[in-house]
């Protein structure tokens, strides 16, 4: 009979790993059909190599109407995504307490976990974005940023129109959760 015991049932938590600092302002809303903000994973982030199930990003709405925000994973400079881990209705989202919702007294951020699309292992250049694909009436959409800096290689992207475009020394709040 052997000495030692053996706890089979052991097991490790996933651990979010979060991007937490802001700016006291929202991000202009974004209504353009299929248009997508977040960030891209850069040379150096911790966040590279991480495989993951979920991913949170701190959102509002601002107009009246309906749509499905999802959290996605392009490359750089592609269209189709890699990974979907799940979508939302956009009107079950926080409502903007103020139409005009760039200062954040008016402010009401919601912490959103898009799970389901099962997991991923990030690559240096990925870009993790949530995607405002609006319906009826084009409600607006709004993510809260970080603009003094880029904290962990996480700079910020916005694909509009046609093309993926860098906003030099901004981020946004965001978490993702390991698998």
């Amino acid at each position: 009979m052997s000495n030692f015991v053996v706890d089979s049932y052991r097991f490790a938590a996933a651990e979010d790993l979060c991007q937490l600092l802001t700016s006291n302002y929202a991000m202009v809303g974004y209504s353009n059909t299929r248009e997508r903000v977040g960030v891209k994973l850069q040379s150096g982030s911790t966040w590279i190599g991480k495989t993951i199930d979920a991913v949170k990003f701190f959102l509002m709405w601002g107009d009246d109407g309906t749509g499905t925000v999802y959290a996605r994973v392009y490359r750089d400079g592609t269209t189709d995504p890699i990974i979907t881990f799940g979508s939302k209705a956009i009107q079950t989202i926080n409502k903007a307490a103020s139409e005009n919702s760039y200062a954040c007294g008016v402010c009401n951020w919601e912490e959103v976990t898009f799970t389901g699309g099962g997991s991923y292992t990030l690559l240096e250049n990925d870009i993790i974005c949530v995607v405002n694909d609006n319906g009826a009436g084009a409600p607006s959409l709004f993510t809260e940023p970080y603009f003094d800096a880029v904290p962990n290689g996480l700079l910020q992207m916005r694909y509009s129109s046609d093309s993926w475009s860098e906003a030099t020394g901004e981020s946004l709040k965001m978490c993702i959760e390991e698998a």
